[in-house]
């Protein structure tokens, strides 16, 4: 009796009496035996690490950078070490768009936007509908106060996912800041309302001392809505009623939320 053979007469055996738990050891021949001796290591080899985990190995990398302020060399040591990872993980799967993302937000940290931008321009090529590789190349642009390229890529990425809140707010808020704030208007209020769009766009024109417009899109947005508190409290850091015409003070405004954007530092 050959072991399929006992395998099944076992098998049935098991069926017809229910519930079996005597264990049972099915012989194997030694024929099957040495077949299976004979099976060489190459016909399994072993399988290398996944994209994903050399994109999770980087950041370790990156965190123990951080971590080893005090010495230069053991930051450096870590920081290429995170490089390396981030290339592996490309080189194994090269339109991964985690891992393309990573290793430009590497360059990023480094203040190295020449390799940032190749970095994001080579991951386009091979992903060119992926919404958050033209946002990163914006954000990069952004960092070096560049707003025609920036709007572009930042509108690539809005226009992929216009729902998105991240990519329609510095999109918007980098039309402001490039003197478009009538269309800032218009893509803020794709993921926020009217009033909100407009009191936006005010704080960046005061950020920018441009005092005149921030009091305008104040106003537009108490139009939209005339109990809008954050408004009101704006408004009230002009020091003159709503209905007052003029020049404006200047007075200086707490950080409003456009400056947790990824904007340039000095945004």
């Amino acid at each position: 009796m050959n072991c399929r053979q006992m395998a099944l007469m076992l098998g049935v055996a098991a069926s017809c009496a229910g519930c079996v738990t005597e264990t049972k050891t099915v012989p194997v021949s030694a024929e099957t035996m040495a077949k299976m001796k004979d099976i060489k290591e190459a016909e399994h080899p072993k399988r290398d690490a996944q994209a994903v985990t050399w994109v999770a190995i980087g950041r370790m990398h990156e965190a123990k950078a951080a971590e080893a302020q005090g010495s230069a060399v053991e930051s450096g040591r870590w920081r290429d070490e995170a490089r390396k990872a981030y290339t592996k993980a490309i080189e194994l799967e090269p339109t991964n768009v985690e891992a393309q993302l990573a290793l430009a937000d590497f360059w990023l940290k480094q203040d190295d936007t020449d390799r940032a931008i190749e970095a994001c321009q080579r991951a386009l090529q091979l992903n060119p509908r992926a919404a958050p590789l033209w946002y990163e190349e914006g954000c990069v642009y952004l960092r070096r106060q560049d707003l025609k390229n920036a709007a572009q890529y930042l509108g690539r990425a809005h226009e992929l996912e216009p729902l998105n809140r991240d990519y329609a707010m510095n999109f918007g808020l980098c039309l402001a800041r490039g003197a478009a704030p009538q269309e800032a208007v218009k893509v803020l209020s794709g993921v926020m309302t009217k009033a909100d769009a407009n009191l936006y766009v005010a704080r960046m024109m005061k950020h920018m001392q441009r005092t005149d417009l921030a009091w305008q899109y104040t106003q537009l947005a108490l139009v939209e809505r005339p109990t809008h508190p954050e408004a009101l409290a704006f408004l009230a850091q002009f020091g003159r009623p709503a209905s007052l015409q003029g020049p404006v003070a200047t007075e200086s405004s707490p950080e409003p939320e456009f400056q947790r954007a990824r904007f340039a530092p000095d945004w």
